[in-house]
């Protein structure tokens, strides 16, 4: 006879764990093992989206907060502002398509706003540094910024950015002063008037669009997998950073989408001498987008009895 289990793989971090499940047989001396191994990833599924943060599942934090369909990141007043949002699962970055309508307005003008593609281990409540860090500047990873403030140097011996009207990548940041990989000034007023904004990612190269027409093309270096986010920092001079209709597509699956495979999915220990042990294998691998615990296992009667009993439905073998 054939006994059959199902083993729930739902890993949360990407690696390649294993365990085993012990069976005790009423009638034989030694135990059975069973070993479960199997290997999470973050990317490499279907394609998919990510939500836009009125939808709800991003984190928001500091100053920024949802307003209708806008995500503000930070007001008018007080000054010294700093918001920033993030959805907390890493993406693929090969391939990612972000889209935005970009609003900066209503105050004196400073400092801008970024799209933030931050390392996979960065915490999701991250808030960079305000004013001419642009809620950005802390964050290890690449940004896209909307730059409205001229900032200089510590001792005003030259200015730090191009002009007080600028898209720029960095890739990172020193205080309020943003390590530039690429700037271009010849870019409409970003102030006052909502700008569709549109970031690519392929082979390497980010490409940045201001209402459809090609602002920057410039290789960057970025790991496999990004945590999103927009920011923005106002300091003694202000203004109203949102972002809207926002649109997120993943060439590797952005929704978190799990896809599970069991090989073999029917467990026969074939017949086995009294007293003697057998043992399979089964292989658990998730190719989805998310990786996760051993959540559950439904366990066979008699004769077959795990030593450590399942509690609340839960195995006591974790992976985080």
């Amino acid at each position: 006879s054939t006994v059959t289990e199902t083993v729930v793989f739902a890993p949360t971090a990407a690696g390649a764990p294993s365990s085993t499940i012990t069976y005790g047989f009423a009638e034989l001396a030694s135990p059975s093992v069973v070993t479960v191994q199997g290997t999470a990833t973050t990317g490499g599924g279907e394609p998919g989206t990510v939500p836009p943060p009125t939808a709800g599942g991003w984190r928001i934090n500091g100053d920024a907060a949802l307003d209708g369909d806008d995500l503000v990141l930070t007001t008018t007043a007080p000054g010294l502002q700093a918001g920033t949002a993030f959805w907390p699962t890493p993406v693929p970055t090969e391939g990612l398509d972000v889209s935005f309508d970009a609003s900066i307005s209503g105050g004196t003008g400073a400092d801008g706003m970024t799209l933030v593609l931050a390392t996979p281990d960065t915490a999701p409540t991250s808030v960079g540094r305000l004013g001419g860090g642009l809620g950005y500047s802390g964050i290890e990873g690449v940004a896209v910024a909307l730059d409205t403030y001229q900032n200089y140097l510590p001792d005003y011996s030259a200015p730090a950015d191009p002009s007080d009207n600028h898209v720029g990548i960095a890739n990172g940041a020193t205080e309020d002063r943003l390590a530039w990989v690429a700037t271009e000034t010849a870019v409409p007023p970003l102030r006052g008037t909502p700008r569709r904004v549109r970031v690519t990612v392929q082979s390497g190269r980010m490409t940045v669009l201001v209402d459809g027409a090609q602002v920057l093309d410039e290789a960057v270096s970025l790991g496999s997998t990004a945590l999103i986010g927009f920011g923005a920092g106002t300091g003694g001079q202000v203004d109203r950073h949102a972002v809207s209709n926002v649109v997120i597509a993943t060439e590797g699956g952005g929704t978190p989408t799990p896809s599970v495979s069991m090989t073999p999915s029917n467990v026969d220990f074939g017949t086995v001498t009294v007293g003697g042990t057998a043992t399979r294998v089964v292989t658990i691998t998730n190719s989805g987008t998310v990786p996760a615990t051993i959540g559950a296992v439904t366990l066979p009667g008699a004769p077959f009895v795990i030593e450590s009993p399942v509690t609340a439905g839960r195995v006591p073998v974790s992976y985080t």
